[in-house]
């Protein structure tokens, strides 16, 4: 079942939380809200699920209007068949595990023979299938979560909302939790709109993401071509782009490409990212990823574009990697670096960063 999303507002007072956002989410496929808090994300499940009434638009989920402004329409949130699982997962510690998963078919008056075999069904399926007794009180954080998510499904949806469900549970546990949610949603079949402010989330479980600031939509797209292709800095940022720095267009070449005086002599080659062509003498914000900058012995690499003499200031080891803060010039580029060639405080290093991993943004759309 598709859900689209139609010039939605909605504001408090003077304050406007989300302010025209339009998106579709295609049938049995996941779409990820991704931003920091107060971006209006969860202002916007919420609008989807009913629980905010909008100031303006138009929701449809499948082919029934949930929400129109224009024409005055508002269904309730118990008729419109959308699970959802919130960050705090909302169980009830008075109750069983079986009573909090089928307590949304109790309340709806379906026949308790059917209440108990499609709650023991749904509690096989998140693996809770031997907690059906056990009083809800007594779980694990990863434990309620399942039940949550149990709940929300077991009167079979068609959209399942998701508000940052995972953010509660250990590194460990979320990682788990990511693929199991993608498993089931391989064998119901539900449409799923998750909320998140973590990266990693959004990458791994979504078809689709959108990147939201300030109440509007920042970017849309797959999650390899949001990662690798930043349509603004603020995305760039949030998508976990250590090195952003200011500075002035110095020079325009052909195919978007542009170099960025960053002050001190040093020039960066990046890939221009804005609608609009380059102006020479403008400012710029150039972004790049610490991972995708090369550290070696100064000396031991030749002069080129984008290869710049510096420093280490501090050298982390990180289990995996070498996490550097290296001094050059005006700048303290931040780099990631290999185990088994460290380097320690007060090396003298050169990097070198390849234009096609640069990005340059026009300074306004840098906030």
């Amino acid at each position: 079942m598709p859900v689209h999303v139609r010039g939605l507002a909605k504001t408090y007072g003077a304050v406007r939380a989300v302010q025209g956002v339009d998106f579709t989410v295609a049938p049995g496929t996941t779409v990820t809200l991704l931003g920091p808090s107060g971006c209006g994300k969860t202002t916007t499940l919420r609008c989807i699920a009913g629980l905010e009434v909008p100031t303006a638009g138009r929701i449809t989920v499948g082919d029934r209007v949930v929400y129109d402004d224009a024409e005055g329409i508002f269904v309730e949130p118990e008729r419109r068949n959308i699970g959802m699982v919130f960050q705090s997962y909302a169980i009830w510690p008075h109750m069983t595990v079986g009573g909090n998963v089928g307590f949304p078919l109790k309340i709806s008056g379906r026949p308790k023979a059917e209440v108990e075999e499609r709650t023991r069904a749904i509690l096989q399926l998140v693996g809770l299938g031997d907690l059906h007794d056990r009083p809800a009180a007594a779980l694990s954080g990863g434990q309620q979560q399942r039940v949550a998510l149990a709940r929300a499904l077991v009167h079979e949806p068609q959209v399942v909302l998701f508000d940052e469900p995972l953010s509660n549970l250990d590194a460990n546990l979320r990682e788990r939790m990511r693929t199991e949610l993608q498993l089931l949603q391989a064998r119901l079949g539900f449409t799923a709109i998750f909320v998140t402010h973590d990266q990693q989330e959004a990458l791994s479980l979504s078809d689709r993401i959108i990147v939201m600031n300030r109440g509007r939509l920042e970017q849309e797209g797959t999650p390899q071509d949001v990662f690798q292709n930043p349509a603004t800095a603020f995305t760039a940022r949030f998508l976990g782009y250590a090195n952003v720095f200011a500075g002035e267009v110095a020079d325009i070449a052909d195919a978007g490409k542009v170099r960025i005086d960053l002050g001190d002599g040093v020039l960066l080659a990046a890939r221009w990212r804005a609608s609009e062509p380059a102006r020479k003498g403008e400012r710029g914000t150039i972004a790049f990823r610490a991972d995708r900058v090369a550290v070696e012995p100064r000396g031991t690499v030749p002069p080129g574009d984008n290869v710049i003499a510096g420093d280490i200031e501090a050298a982390a080891f990180l289990g995996t990697f070498i996490d550097y803060t290296i001094h050059a010039g005006p700048l303290q580029i931040k780099a990631e670096g290999p185990v088994d060639k460290p380097f320690v405080r007060g090396d003298a290093v050169q990097i070198r960063i390849s234009p096609a991993q640069c990005h340059a943004f026009r300074a306004a759309d840098a906030a």
